[in-house]
């Protein structure tokens, strides 16, 4: 399965604008996030669960490779720091254009474009500032 940048995204995104100890689980993400499917909200919370964006609560099922995502416990600070890079519908544009470029789509990947732009962003101001 392909990690989808949007889903990351919008997982993230719907993950933060949760109420503090509000039960979510991937099924509860999949109610509002229509346009994707459940096998991929499954696989995109595991895999931020993997990349210390969020903590989960995971079961492992007899018979089953991979443990499944039951709930979603929180962000973390990484996560919080991801989701500021991203939240501008602009900038994340501006993300999504350059992955083709690099061809990367991974975490690591999609951060550090996100960090960039964010970095970029700053220089510019400060320099109009000055």
């Amino acid at each position: 399965m392909r990690l989808n940048p949007d889903c990351v995204r919008d997982v993230l995104l719907a993950i933060e604008a949760a109420e503090l100890g509000e039960y979510i689980s991937p099924g509860t993400l999949h109610r509002s996030l229509t346009q994707y499917s459940e096998s991929e909200i499954d696989y995109t919370c595991l895999l931020l669960d993997d990349g210390g964006f969020l903590i989960s609560m995971k079961i492992q099922l007899p018979q089953q490779e991979i443990p499944n995502v039951k709930s979603i416990v929180r962000l973390t600070y990484q996560g919080h720091e991801f989701i500021a890079k991203i939240r501008d519908a602009e900038r994340w544009h501006g993300v999504k254009r350059a992955l083709p470029v690099i061809r990367n789509y991974s975490l690591h990947a999609i951060n550090a474009v996100a960090e960039g732009m964010t970095s970029a962003a700053i220089s510019a101001l400060l320099q109009a500032n000055l």
